[in-house]
């Protein structure tokens, strides 16, 4: 599972935040969220306050993403293929 994580260079964190996404499958939005946050906040590194690192999980679950993204795209239920 892969991280971004933002902090500041002086070493002075006194808190983690911690943001996932992507935990459960066909939930894409999550995913899509963070992506654009990290966005965000590559482009306005001052977004996040100094004594603070944030770390984000874009996709928590890679499994569920590719099931989200796969066969069963448009799927709101459960479909068995016999």
């Amino acid at each position: 599972v892969s991280a971004v994580r933002f902090n500041h260079r002086d070493g002075a964190v006194r808190r983690t935040v911690v943001f996932q996404a992507g935990t459960h499958a066909r939930e894409w939005i999550g995913e899509s969220t963070v992506l654009w946050a990290i966005g965000l906040i590559v482009e306005n590194p001052h977004y996040v306050p100094d004594d603070t690192e944030l770390i984000v999980i874009p996709v928590y679950n890679p499994d569920g993403y590719q099931y989200s993204i796969g066969l069963y795209t448009f799927s709101h239920s459960f479909c068995f293929l016999t």
